[in-house]
């Protein structure tokens, strides 16, 4: 019990500890995302659950990259800060990549060629979470802007851009939800064109800023 106490405080008072931990935590519920998408497009034939769950995939090894980076680092002092800007960088890149292949998963859900079997209170719980899920992303990426590692700040830059592009995903599926029409297009358009333009200013000047320090 005092172990797990001793966890939890480390958890509170250390920040950065704290965000690997959240990095792990992430990278777990990923996975289940990944599975989940992966089995829905075997069963439906669906291009637009194989896009999600390539998505996921992605995102998977974002994670797992930033998490096994900083294990190292823990494990080995004696690994230098080039080391972490060098990550940072080839990391900052694919993420830039990965947010351009967004068009697809975007060109989709905005075409409404997402088949969505849902309920309106799972979709009202939907929303419930993509809302907490965008708060707390967008708390901790503020945050994180006093952390010294630079692979920290990163992981909450994703875990934002993971929460943005979950309000695409919940816009999409409350319009087919309540209507199931096709009269809401351009404002899905609109919406879905300004989200990912927000996407790639904040990658890109995340990765500017971050060189410039």
């Amino acid at each position: 019990m005092s172990d797990f106490r001793e966890f939890i405080a480390k958890i509170k008072d250390d920040y950065d500890y704290g965000t690997y931990i959240a990095t792990f935590r992430s990278l777990f519920i990923t996975i289940l995302f990944t599975i989940y998408n992966g089995i829905l497009g075997s069963i439906h034939s669906s291009v637009w659950y194989v896009s999600i769950c390539l998505y996921y995939s992605l995102l998977i090894l974002l994670r797992f990259s930033i998490t096994f980076i900083e294990h190292l680092a823990k494990k080995n002092q004696d690994l230098s800060e080039a080391f972490r800007r060098n990550s940072f960088i080839i990391l900052s890149v694919f993420l830039i990549i990965l947010n351009i292949c967004l068009i697809g998963p975007f060109a989709l859900m905005v075409k409404q060629e997402s088949p969505v079997n849902m309920t309106l209170i799972p979709a009202i719980a939907m929303a419930a979470y993509t809302f907490y899920k965008l708060t707390m992303s967008g708390i901790h990426f503020k945050k994180s802007r006093q952390s010294q590692d630079v692979l920290i700040r990163l992981a909450r830059l994703i875990n934002l851009i993971d929460a943005l592009f979950s309000i695409v995903v919940l816009q999409t599926t409350l319009i087919m939800v309540a209507s199931g029409s096709s009269n809401m297009f351009p404002v899905a358009a609109l919406s879905s064109a300004m989200i990912w333009v927000f996407i790639m200013i904040l990658s890109i000047r995340n990765m500017v800023v971050e060189l410039r320090r």
